[in-house]
């Protein structure tokens, strides 16, 4: 069986290999600036979360405020009201 033997162009094959790894590091450096930009929105939306967070724990509070509130109005307009023995205790 013959074998052909190929000859190698080593100028052509440099250049190729150049173009391929300034390719790469073109892709890497779009890569590098969308992985940035996702942190800038990953870090917004992290702050965001947070704001919300405190948001929800604040009207947590209020209602547990009100509620006291509510509380403490029943039980004034209790020791107001005038009792007889007539009425119930409830």
């Amino acid at each position: 069986m013959w074998r052909t033997v190929r000859r190698v162009d080593v100028a052509e094959s440099w250049k190729r290999a150049k173009q391929a790894y300034a390719a790469v590091v073109s892709e890497n450096a779009l890569l590098k600036d969308e992985n940035e930009q996702l942190r800038a929105e990953l870090a917004e939306a992290r702050a965001v979360n947070r704001e919300m967070r405190a948001n929800i724990c604040a009207r947590y509070e209020a209602w547990d405020e009100l509620v006291t509130l509510y509380r403490e109005r029943q039980l004034e307009l209790a020791r107001r009201t005038e009792r007889t023995l007539e009425t119930t205790l409830h």
